[in-house]
């Protein structure tokens, strides 16, 4: 019995020692620093960790990758945690009053959790280097400490079931992928069923109204409509074995990463870890373009008809438009060129116009009202503005440092600053553009002074600054999924990453030599392309289509401008135009009439 409790005692205390040790490197903590997750390193190491990232702002954990925002004056100002700090002061680095463990001899024996080189020795740390469990000792020789990268066995396996929980999430994500997938293939099996049984009765229609001399011409489409139809019924099928076996290999890995997450030890976490994590690779999100066929009969006077078909999209939810007909739904009417949005709910429009925000109902163009905002919060000539998801409006005002949020009967509700807390309160600030990711509830503000883009949380707290070297952002649009920033400079439009890398310059009309002469531009829903307005100077004014990530040229999709500025998406189909004297609302012809 007391050889029982000698044996837990000392359990006990491991435990509780290895919450005093840094994760990072390995030792016993100092100046103990938290994050917003819980989890506690040492105040150095955060230092060069964040250094060796080049993170100023935000810091993820090096274990749960969680963000935590850094105050003003960096990590040295995170909160400290006192209560480890004593306990560790306590406490010294080696008591020699803990009772000496005892290994069990047929542990000794299978070797399981002791070392292999020098015998009887617990193996409780993890290098990271050579992905092996090694002990005490090991660190001193063949493991030692230059170049290589040591954990506690306990922290380890902590962060490998954190990470292989991650696995198993992203796994289940793609499951749900798969099976909306499948569901969407047997959509289109029965669309491709409907749509073919419609072409056949207005085929069928006709023949009554023909004579019989045109018979053979109908054999002949009616073939090529079969001939067709079983071609896409065919790629159907395959496509559904695909799609079967690729799921029920992902079934089988997302159980494997589950099982040895819920039920291993640590050690075969810890081991196991690696080889599931590059399984993963194995089973990444599958592309998804099968195409079927949309029959279409068209009647002639002179001969019986003719068959024309195009290809569409089977993923029914695909969001890149394809189609270049667009056509005006309807204008609304009013001097004014500068800030336009959409509210959420897609009924409100509200541009800015001299020293106010004007607000139109989208449906029929009734003007709603107007404001300015009262003093000491009165807009003096508001430059752009968004719609944020709680209906109210984030509007930039010329000359001001600020962003002023209202609700849309003109009452002042909060402003926030673009300045990051150490920049210098007398910086010289002009706020030219704003934009607004509805999905993730982030806003992105240009300003033309400093050439930066800083993005701000809905509450107004600054997520990071983008310093944007010579381009002038005149406007901008965000899709934070895709981590994807539109910035316009009146010239051209730059696709950069939110992390500040250059990933693409439209700066062509098409496929000509003529520069693009860009206004604003603004991504579909899914960033999958950009529409940009063109506005040329004794030439022509129109919006154009690229594709993301290529820089393709799509197509011109409307012409009928007189001078276009701001676009913005909205109620999917929808394309909202300031076009010098009025708003024009164009919509996709392609796709059923909002």
């Amino acid at each position: 019995m007391a050889k029982a409790g000698n044996q837990e005692a000392y359990n006990s205390l491991q435990v509780i020692a290895g919450q005093l040790d840094c994760s990072i490197c390995a030792n016993r903590l100092s100046d103990p620093k938290d994050l917003d997750c819980s989890h506690t390193f040492c105040c150095k190491c955060l230092t060069d960790y964040a250094r060796s990232k080049k993170l100023s702002t935000v810091i993820a954990c090096p274990l749960c990758r969680q963000n935590t925002v850094l105050p003003p004056g960096g990590i040295t100002y995170l909160k400290t945690n006192y209560l480890l700090r004593d306990v560790i002061d306590a406490v010294p680095l080696e008591d020699a009053r803990l009772p000496k463990r005892r290994l069990d001899p047929l542990e000794e024996k299978d070797g399981t959790r002791t070392c292999g080189v020098h015998n009887g020795v617990a193996r409780d740390i993890y290098c990271a280097t050579c992905n092996v469990l090694v002990c005490q000792k090991c660190i001193g020789t063949g493991h030692c400490s230059t170049g290589h990268s040591h954990y506690s066995l306990h922290t380890r396996a902590s962060y490998a079931r954190n990470y292989l929980k991650t696995l198993s999430s992203e796994s289940a994500d793609k499951l749900v992928d798969l099976d909306s997938m499948q569901d969407e293939i047997r959509k289109a099996e029965e669309t491709l069923r409907e749509n073919r049984q419609k072409t056949m009765e207005k085929i069928g229609e006709h023949v009554m109204k023909v004579t019989t001399v045109v018979l053979e011409q109908q054999s002949s489409l009616i073939k090529e409509v079969d001939a067709k139809y079983q071609a896409d019924v065919e790629a159907l099928e395959r496509e559904k074995e695909r799609i079967a076996t690729l799921r029920e290999n992902l079934q089988q890995y997302h159980d494997e990463t589950q099982m040895t997450a819920r039920n291993q030890d640590d050690e075969t976490v810890v081991l196991l870890e690696s080889k599931l994590d590059s399984d993963k690779n194995s089973h990444q999100r599958q592309e998804f373009n099968l195409r079927i066929t949309q029959f279409d009969f068209t009647e002639t006077s002179i001969k019986f008809g003719s068959l024309t078909t195009k290809s569409r999209p089977v993923k029914a939810t695909e969001t890149v438009v394809t189609t270049f007909n667009w056509k005006k739904n309807k204008e609304i009417a009013g001097s004014f060129n500068r800030g336009l949005a959409v509210s959420p709910c897609g009924t409100i429009l509200a541009i800015c116009k001299s020293n106010e925000v004007r607000l139109y109902k989208t449906d029929n163009g009734l003007f709603i009202s107007s404001f300015q905002g009262s003093s000491p919060e009165c807009l003096q000539s508001p430059q752009d503005l968004v719609f944020l998801n709680d209906g109210n409006l984030a509007v930039i005002d010329a000359g001001s440092p600020y962003v002023r949020v209202f609700t849309e009967d003109g009452r002042f509700v909060d402003k926030f600053n673009t300045l990051e807390a150490n920049e210098y309160k007398s910086l010289k600030v002009k706020l030219s553009c704003i934009g607004y990711d509805k999905q993730k509830g982030v806003i992105v503000i240009g300003d033309i002074n400093r050439k930066v883009l800083t993005f701000h949380h809905n509450d107004g707290t600054i997520l990071q600054t983008l310093h944007l070297n010579k381009i002038d952002p005149v406007a901008v649009d965000i899709n934070v999924e895709a981590g994807l920033v539109a910035v316009t400079n009146l010239i051209f439009v730059h696709i950069v990453s939110m992390t500040g890398k250059g990933l693409l310059v439209l700066e062509r009309y098409g496929d000509t030599k003529w520069p693009l002469a860009a206004n604003a531009a603004c991504f579909d829903a899914n960033a999958k392309s950009v529409f940009v307005t063109r506005s040329m100077p004794f030439g022509e004014k129109s919006i154009l289509q690229y594709a993301i990530p290529s820089g393709k040229y799509i197509g011109c999709i409307y012409k009928d401008l007189s001078g276009p500025t701001r676009l913005t998406f909205f109620k999917n189909n929808m394309l909202a135009v300031a076009d010098g004297s009025s708003v024009k609302m164009l919509m996709n012809a392609a796709e059923s009439e909002i």
